[in-house]
């Protein structure tokens, strides 16, 4: 009797392994071949891992704090993400927040070493993917990744994070960023009903720019942004109707000196994939002339 109760536990372990590995993998192909519409092949084969290993890279930190661990979904044009209910406290926030850009990071580095031995373009490119990938999730503001690290250094930065957000909208000048706006409004206190009120202009001003034609991106990768707009003001006004709210902030603020630490670890890395992709910029800018 035990032992059939334990073959059927395992035999159930075994599907949600396989179901996860085959979420994951579904959702890379689907990106990958959306990519590669739009991109050079391996191109959309280097962005694709490049993701792959920032998500890895969380799911790394998660098992070292003995948290569960999702499957890593990739949205197309959206990026990747892994879905997680309760991190515990701020500390552990942090350090799975901070596992995705330093792993990514470190596979990044690999890419430019590896350029300097054998002088390939498309291992550049890889390199300056990495870069940009990183560097843009450390912006500090939920839900990108710099938002979890800083949160445990002062709720405070997210201001600064918007700050970086809107430069980074009006420079880029593309409508499809109203998508990741849509996103950052839950680390925003504010009533539900503002929430949904808010999402719903903001959905409908992308769809109208989206119908003068701003933006420089093909027709259907916009009905692409339009389907992600609306599933998440679906989410917004389900959370309006049902009354629910979002996590809250996970416990207190931990010592001054553990402040600090995370402070230099969120700085360190920030400067430092600033430097590397000036210098592939650099490198790229040398090679097309």
């Amino acid at each position: 009797m035990v032992a059939a109760k334990a073959g059927k536990l395992i035999a159930m372990l075994k599907l949600f392994k396989f179901t996860k590995v085959l979420i994951t993998a579904t959702s890379m192909l689907v990106s990958l071949l959306a990519y590669d519409l739009i991109f050079n092949p391996w191109f959309a084969v280097g962005l694709v891992l490049m993701l792959f290993v920032h998500e890895m890279g969380h799911v790394m930190a998660m098992r070292q704090k003995g948290l569960e661990t999702p499957a890593p979904v990739f949205i197309p044009f959206l990026g990747a993400a892994i879905f997680v209910k309760n991190f515990g406290n701020r500390v552990t926030e942090a350090y799975v927040g901070y596992g995705g850009p330093l792993v990514g990071s470190i596979a990044t580095l690999i890419c430019l070493i590896a350029w300097w031995l054998v002088d390939s373009k498309l291992l550049l490119v890889i390199t300056f993917i990495g870069a940009y990938l990183n560097l843009f999730n450390m912006i500090p503001i939920r839900p990108f990744d710099g938002g979890r690290v800083t949160q445990v250094i002062g709720e405070n930065f997210k201001y600064f994070g918007l700050l970086v957000l809107i430069a980074f909208t009006i420079y880029t000048s593309e409508p499809s960023i109203i998508i990741i706006w849509m996103l950052v409004l839950l680390d925003i206190k504010m009533p539900r009903w503002w929430l949904t009120g808010i999402g719903l202009l903001l959905a409908i001003s992308m769809t109208v720019l989206f119908a003068f034609g701003y933006g420089e991106r093909n027709f259907w990768m916009d009905i692409v942004d339009v389907v992600l707009a609306a599933l998440f003001l679906s989410s917004f006004i389900i959370k309006d109707i049902y009354h629910l709210t979002e996590a809250a902030p996970v416990g207190p603020y931990p010592l001054l000196s553990v402040r600090i630490k995370w402070l230099a670890y969120y700085l360190g890395l920030t400067i430092g994939l600033w430097l590397l992709m000036w210098y592939v910029i650099e490198q790229l800018s040398a090679e097309s002339l």
